[in-house]
């Protein structure tokens, strides 16, 4: 048993700790590979397909988690939302950010409730259940700047046109400021703090290195 959601959200091959194996065991050349098959499997646009796999910010081992969370929203409709975000991706930090935002994503829709569709709100994958607006950031701590502000006010204002969508909840694995968490339930934000305690994906994430490109 793999103690955590991750174990059971990434169950492509039956664990992440298997998954992780894999990775470690595979040359790189061919988990891009077996990538691009898995993306063509889930009847991708093949344009898309062919630019995520050559983005070369996305190690071989981010790439195969990223493909690996993606698989297992199966019945997530709109997935192709979050590799067009992937495509904006510059450097392998991003890379690696984008990564965990998968992931988390993966997660929640096994263990906190099923994401019917992504959307994209200016930038971002959002994700839809059934009443809720989802919208998960793996930062350490979130500042309210003034970026941070218009990003939430600009989400919030495409939120309230969306249909049957009645609460907004924003996820990030640390911690927020007072000023952050004042600023976003003025806005209408249920924020959950410390979601690795829930959404718990680092410690098995992060065991396996990627091999050398």
């Amino acid at each position: 048993m793999i103690p955590g959601g991750v174990g059971f959200a990434l169950s492509v091959t039956g664990s992440l700790q298997l998954l992780n194996d894999m990775i470690a065991k595979t040359p790189p050349t061919e988990l891009r590979r077996l990538n691009r098959e898995k993306l063509d499997n889930m009847e991708m646009d093949p344009t898309l397909t062919d630019l995520s796999i050559e983005k070369n910010v996305f190690t071989p081992r981010d790439q195969t988690l990223f493909v690996a969370a993606r698989e297992d929203m199966k019945h997530t409709k709109n997935r192709n939302k979050l590799l067009k975000f992937a495509l904006r991706t510059e450097s392998e930090d991003l890379a690696a950010f984008r990564t965990r935002m998968a992931i988390m994503y993966a997660v929640y829709n096994r263990s906190v409730a099923p994401i019917k569709s992504f959307i994209s709100l200016g930038t971002f994958p959002c994700g839809t259940t059934e009443n809720t607006l989802v919208f998960i950031s793996p930062v350490d701590h979130l500042l309210w700047t003034e970026d941070a502000h218009a990003i939430a006010k600009a989400i919030s204002d495409r939120a309230a046109t969306l249909v049957g969508i009645k609460k907004k909840e924003l996820w990030v694995d640390g911690t927020v400021t007072d000023r952050s968490l004042e600023g976003l339930y003025k806005l209408g934000w249920s924020v959950k703090k410390n979601s690795d305690a829930i959404l718990d994906w680092k410690e098995e994430a992060k065991k396996k290195r990627a091999p050398p490109r």
